[in-house]
């Protein structure tokens, strides 16, 4: 009898687990509300190194000529341009996660999934209709995601997270002081 798993989050944790284990047989879904990937490719490591190496190249670009390089005219970063090429990596991986899965019979479900009974996760569906999902075993790979500090809130212009930051489509200013 091939074992039934259910997995509850597609990052790195989820779907290595449900690569593993279709490889061993399993009858493997995975569920995840969002893009498989999870945070670190989809708002955390991947872009921020993408950031990261783009300020690095402006920083030696800037200290060109201290190497005998000549750079006619000040060098500046195209947001638009950066943002999606970060984008395309990011996309260009999921598609290669997806694929992945694909490639091992692995199940995606793009939703809300929650233990509803013993054996069986209840996943509801973007369009809000849901599907029960019965299983042998489960795995809770659910992630992480930023800490909302109730006295601080995120409120996307002051205080935002790090989700916003890797997204910003303007280098921000420097922050004034009160005194």
């Amino acid at each position: 009898m091939t074992t039934k798993l259910a997995i509850i989050g597609g990052g790195p944790g989820g779907y290595v687990a449900a690569v593993r284990a279709a490889q061993l047989g399993a009858d493997v879904t995975l569920i995840e509300r969002d893009r498989v990937g999870g945070t670190c490719l989809n708002r955390g490591c991947i872009p921020s190194k993408i950031m990261k190496t783009t300020a690095e190249m402006l920083d030696c670009f800037r200290r060109a000529e201290a190497f005998g390089i000549s750079v006619d005219g000040e060098p500046a970063i195209d947001m638009q341009r950066l943002l999606a090429r970060k984008e395309k990596v990011v996309s260009d991986q999921v598609k290669g996660i997806r694929n992945l899965l694909d490639h091992h019979s692995v199940r995606i479900l793009s939703g809300t999934g929650y233990i509803s009974q013993a054996g069986q996760v209840t996943v509801r569906m973007e369009d809000r209709t849901t599907v029960e999902v019965p299983f042998d075993r489960l795995i809770l790979a659910t992630g992480s995601e930023p800490l909302n500090i109730p006295a601080y809130p995120f409120e996307g212009h002051r205080i935002i997270s790090s989700n916003e930051a890797l997204s910003l489509d303007r280098i921000p200013g420097k922050p004034r002081i009160a005194s």
